[in-house]
């Protein structure tokens, strides 16, 4: 199953990212965290089958991902990242009857864990007069899926098992906005006491081909 997660496409508000420094006050930006959580279409049936559509419906599986990345280079430009990631997502329907080929009464769920390796390009020159900052991603991907079924044993189909992995590419392309700005006096503080830099809420669109390159 070499296409388990061809395309993503959306826009994922309220996530949150934080940069942390290992000096308090005004300590200097080397490191980034996000946390993010969406929903993530797989686009099994691409290619004109309707497999995930007639067992999950247009339900999209609730993905959660957390990166962590080292700043490599920041200047009048903006700043530059590399970093890695990981997530977890799954999504449950109705298994088919293997008579009728209709929905049948047992639950099975499709889940997947993608690692990701990112490199980013953040916009923040202007950062301290706008409180936006765009930014682009771009990544290799390497997911492990797996279906399981009502008792959460993997499935299996034709003898094997319902489980493989796969490699890909994603683009990412989003806005932040950087919470400081609205509160000052307490992203100060927060940098004394805890050693967070810059608190981020933003929003992002995803792209992804993990179909092993075409294979």
């Amino acid at each position: 199953m070499s296409r388990l997660i061809l395309i993503l496409a959306l826009m994922v508000p309220g996530l949150a990212s934080a940069q942390l420094y290992g000096v308090p006050g005004d300590s200097p930006l080397t490191q980034t965290f996000e946390f993010k959580i969406g929903s993530y279409t797989p686009g099994i049936d691409s290619e004109g089958g309707s497999a995930y559509d007639d067992i999950f419906g247009d339900e999209g599986m609730v993905l959660f991902r957390i990166e962590y990345a080292y700043v490599l280079w920041r200047g009048v430009g903006g700043m530059v990242s590399l970093g890695g990631e990981i997530g977890y997502g799954s999504v449950t329907g109705n298994a088919l009857d293997k008579e009728t080929g209709l929905e049948g009464v047992d639950e099975t769920s499709l889940n997947i864990v993608p690692f990701g390796l990112t490199a980013g390009y953040y916009l923040d020159t202007w950062g301290d007069i706008v409180p936006l900052v765009p930014y682009f991603k771009l990544g290799l991907d390497y997911t492990i899926w797996w279906v399981t079924n009502g008792v959460g044993d993997t499935s299996s189909f034709g003898g094997s098992d319902a489980a493989g992995d796969t490699w890909g590419l994603h683009t990412e392309l989003g806005i932040r906005i950087p919470l400081d700005f609205f509160a000052p006096k307490m992203a100060q503080s927060f940098d004394s006491e805890v050693g967070v830099n810059n608190s981020y809420l933003f929003a992002m669109w995803y792209y992804g081909w993990d179909d092993d390159f075409g294979s």
